[in-house]
């Protein structure tokens, strides 16, 4: 018995940590949304030359990995750059998509704990939480391939590869770059996994309901 009180009290203690740090990610999650969101802002006002001029004007140590290796951002290859205000205004909603479903994970996450931390373990909203944590790590999957398709649109559209210096144009194959429908199946997977353990937990819940009631 007394064994069984040390294993609850452990428990309960760990889903309270880790229910403090979900609020902890939960606001850096936030603070990126909000960068995101300013960002676009920033860019529906702010033309994109101006944009670019500030970009050249900035000292970076920035570099790009192409298929003939990492390429250093410098102000003479943003010269040959000009991308296409639409597709970063696109690019940038998606970006906002994909932590916006982050951000969902964790308050469902941060929920379920607080379940947790009251000794609700087996019950149906829990199931729920868990349910739509998997829905999203789907979606998530998803929205990774929208902004892969997304940036490789970009790039053919941005970059003036003709006008490339020669030495600069080796590293670069702009024109073989293509639109292509990949899907990372790790999330979908683990998506999948976490949907049959919420249905799984949902089903125990109606068991321990029927076990209260005939006791």
């Amino acid at each position: 018995m007394e064994e069984q009180i040390v294993v609850h009290k452990r428990f309960k203690t760990l889903a309270t940590v880790m229910y403090v740090l979900s609020f902890i990610v939960m606001i850096i999650d936030g603070l990126v949304a909000a960068g995101v969101v300013i960002g676009g802002i920033v860019l529906a006002i702010m033309p994109v030359d101006e944009v670019m001029g500030i970009l050249s004007n900035l000292t970076m140590d920035a570099s790009l990995e192409t298929p003939g290796g990492a390429v250093t951002i410098t102000e003479e290859i943003l010269s040959y750059v000009n991308p296409d205000k639409t597709m970063l205004m696109l690019l940038l909603f998606l970006s906002l998509l994909n932590v916006l479903i982050i951000l969902f994970i964790i308050i469902l996450v941060n929920r379920w704990l607080a379940n947790l931390r009251k000794g609700n373990i087996l019950t149906v909203q829990n199931s729920k939480y868990i349910e739509y944590i998997g829905y999203s790590f789907v979606a998530f999957a998803l929205m990774e391939m929208l902004m892969s398709i997304a940036v490789s649109l970009l790039i053919k559209s941005s970059i003036a590869i003709s006008e490339l210096p020669a030495d600069f144009r080796e590293f670069f194959d702009i024109e073989n770059i293509g639109i292509t429908f990949d899907i990372n199946l790790i999330p979908v997977f683990t998506g999948i996994l976490i949907w049959m353990i919420a249905k799984s937990l949902k089903y125990g819940s109606y068991l321990q309901d029927e076990y209260d009631q005939t006791v």
